[in-house]
């Protein structure tokens, strides 16, 4: 994006990787278990829904902005600042209630969100994509979500004594 825009926080923000990157307050850990995590999965679907809304408005925003400043036309440049800066204030909030739920948006453009998770001590990522009909992947942190694995390894494993 080449416009700037302050949020209501006085947060300079001027990318979309900005926004998804922002530093939040650090808060105790939340760890979901496959259950748990698919019975948050009705809230945190709406959440994704209204941010992939507003990333979508924001994309659309940003190309309003740089054809108004190609034109120099400096009212149409300030009334989309003005709508850029209440998407990325809608879209932080969004952003906001998942970190709430220790839920972490991945991917904006896929609707992919992770919960963190545990398996026999180390920390994966249980994973859900919007248009999937429940969780279903899992991957070790760190690694991508290009990586996921089926969730079935999991279960399976908690019933396998050693």
């Amino acid at each position: 994006m080449k416009g700037v825009a302050i949020n209501h926080k006085g947060v300079r923000v001027t990318t979309l990787s900005q926004i998804a990157n922002a530093e939040a307050p650090v808060a105790a850990k939340q760890f979901y278990t496959v259950d748990q995590a698919r019975s948050a999965l009705v809230l945190v679907e709406r959440v994704v829904d209204d941010i992939l809304e507003m990333y979508t408005t924001l994309v659309e925003l940003e190309g309003e902005i740089e054809l108004a400043e190609c034109i120099s036309d400096e009212v149409a440049l300030d009334q989309g600042r003005q709508n850029l800066v209440a998407a990325i204030d809608r879209l932080q909030d969004c952003l906001e209630e998942l970190e709430q739920l220790g839920v972490e948006m991945r991917d904006f453009k896929r609707g992919g969100v992770e919960f963190p998770s545990l398996d026999k001590g180390r920390e994966i990522c249980l994973s859900w994509c919007k248009g999937e009909e429940t969780i279903r992947y899992w991957y070790p942190r760190g690694q991508s979500i290009a990586d996921r694995r089926d969730v079935e390894e999991l279960e399976q494993r908690l019933f396998q004594f050693v």
